[in-house]
């Protein structure tokens, strides 16, 4: 509620380099495959420029969990911490580099710390890059590379805007029935107000796990613990980006978990590949 809906704030763009995929995984390895991915698919068709990042949202864990190394059995045990990782595609182990990373939106979100996927564009482009000159109904070739220590690799789904108006998905179906006791917060009034006004299509925080059923573009079969995958998509006619840019990412499957990528997007003008958003001061 308090980010209407991810409308698009032109101002904060170049700040706003991320987006949480993952919320309630819990401590258990059951809660797995359990996402709020489509609020990524969201934010990128309203215009933001950003790349998926995973949350433990755990407070205090030395405190209150006996494993003594953070990756260790992750989700497997009573009282050790979750499983979801961040992946920062950085080319040193420093401040300055992973800074660098977040703000040319480098990013995979996984399920697992066993399972990693990266994405690239034309010319050896890395994900979170802007592809110029690539304009409507052109083929493009994106270089997928995944692995998983755990489990064989099933598939990989390329995503895409396709000029898909997110609204019916998003904001519709919005049936929210909620008991309190006592005072609602502020937060909750001011929801419950917009959603009054809106007739009843007001901002919706309900869990969405995916994107539009339309906007995946291709689906191809991987297996194995490593892939190596060029795949052809084709740039759509329309987009609904401020920008009027086209974005592409990766869902990477494996066993019980999945790996998102961060975007290549397009941009029909004459240039080199560049990264897709402007450098902070």
């Amino acid at each position: 509620m308090q980010w209407n809906n991810l409308a698009f704030v032109p101002a904060v763009a170049a700040n706003i380099a991320a987006i949480e995929v993952h919320s309630d995984q819990g401590f258990a390895s059951t809660n797995l495959m359990h996402s709020d991915a489509g609020w990524y698919w969201l934010a990128l068709a309203r215009g933001w420029t950003v790349g998926p990042v995973m949350n433990w949202d755990t407070h205090h864990w030395r405190k209150i969990f006996s494993q003594t190394d953070i990756g260790e059995r992750c989700g497997d045990l009573p009282r050790t911490l979750p499983c979801q990782r961040t992946l920062i595609l950085a080319d040193a182990a420093t401040p300055a580099a992973i800074l660098r990373t977040l703000r040319a939106r480098r990013t995979t979100a996984t399920e697992h710390p066993s399972l990693w996927a990266t994405l690239r564009g034309p010319g050896g482009i890395w994900q979170g890059s802007t592809v110029k000159n690539a304009g409507a109904g052109q083929t493009m070739a994106l270089t997928l590379e995944a692995g998983s220590s755990i489990w064989p690799l099933e598939r990989v789904d390329i995503v895409s805007d396709k000029g898909i108006d997110p609204h019916a998905y998003y904001d519709g179906d919005n049936v929210v029935e909620a008991r309190h006791r006592g005072p609602l917060g502020a937060s909750f009034r001011e929801q419950h107000r917009r959603f009054v006004r809106s007739g009843g299509y007001a901002v919706r925080k309900d869990q969405i796990d995916g994107p539009p059923q339309n906007a995946t573009v291709a689906t191809v079969p991987l297996a194995g613990a490593h892939a190596t995958k060029t795949i052809l998509v084709t740039i759509p006619a329309h987009s609904i980006r401020p920008d009027r840019k086209h974005f592409f990412y990766a869902i990477v499957w494996a066993g019980v978990v999945r790996a998102w990528t961060a975007p290549i997007f397009t941009d029909d003008s004459a240039s080199h590949a560049t990264n897709a958003s402007p450098r902070l001061p």
